[in-house]
């Protein structure tokens, strides 16, 4: 297997680095598309075309090799298990009692009107959570 070449840290690797460790620090770790999405809208890659994604991949990957950054700040979807807020628990009954504390009737049914908002992109989740409550298919807020 051929070696990797050093990444020589630029300014504007320097700066790439800095803008995901700012994200990570605000809202945990982040999916590698997501790296492309924030440095684009910091105007630090000019867009999200399929060369650029390649080329922020390499930095990021390279970076991470020769530790410039931890591995920790990513994450893979696939990967990622959901924490839904339940601990483990090892006898029905403690799951039955559990969930008996949790149970709540919808406030949706006790109003006039509510808003729903869909999302099938796992990626826009850290941007609406500290706004809306829900589930791991869809996010509502009543």
């Amino acid at each position: 297997m051929a070696k990797e070449a050093q990444l020589r840290v630029t300014p504007e690797i320097s700066a790439m680095f800095e803008t995901i460790r700012d994200w990570v620090e605000r809202h945990g770790r982040i999916w590698q598309r997501r790296v492309l999405y924030e440095l684009v809208s910091h105007q630090l890659v000019p867009d999200t075309s399929e060369k650029q994604g390649s080329r922020v991949n390499d930095i990021f990957k390279r970076a991470r090799h020769q530790e410039l950054i931890p591995w920790e700040w990513f994450k893979d979807e696939k990967s990622v298990q959901k924490n839904v807020g339940m601990p483990r628990l090892e006898s029905f009954d403690q799951f039955f009692h559990r969930v008996k504390d949790l149970y709540e009737v919808s406030t949706k049914h006790t109003q006039n009107s509510y808003i729903e908002i869909w999302s099938e992109k796992t990626l826009l989740q850290p941007v609406y959570k500290g706004f809306f409550r829900g589930f791991a298919s869809k996010e509502t807020i009543f």
